[in-house]
């Protein structure tokens, strides 16, 4: 499976969608990890990082990737780039996003919008 992690392209934005410790854990899982150049750099990451980590540097990693995360949703243009089945994970305001959203859909991507997963997963021990 290869997972793909963007360089975000929205001005100011300096987050990243993955840090270089987690490539090395994902890429000891088996996992391949293509990273788009300076997808870390904002984050103070530098492609050497990721690199030492296990992944690799690819300008075009959305073409082949079954799994794509960014911070900022993908573009229009990243989206038909991606093949049908694969994946997204990123923060993605459906309600103000709502054309890409149907672009998404109709070509066959799965979506993940991040703000919509619980922080948390266990039971809380708070009771009424």
């Amino acid at each position: 499976m290869l997972i793909a992690v963007v360089r975000e392209t929205l001005a100011g934005e300096a987050r990243v969608a993955m840090v270089p410790e987690l490539v090395g854990k994902l890429t000891a899982l088996g996992y391949d990890v293509a990273v788009e150049p300076g997808a870390g750099a904002a984050a103070q990451y530098p492609d050497a990082d990721y690199v030492a980590a296990g992944a690799v540097l690819d300008e075009s990693a959305l073409d082949d990737a079954d799994v794509v995360l960014s911070v900022r949703p993908l573009t229009s243009k990243q989206a038909r780039a991606l093949r049908e089945g694969a994946a997204t994970f990123s923060f993605l305001p459906s309600l103000q996003s709502l054309a890409l959203v149907a672009e998404l859909r109709d070509l066959g991507i799965t979506t993940f919008a991040m703000e919509l997963v619980p922080r948390i997963s266990r039971p809380s021990r708070w009771t009424p």
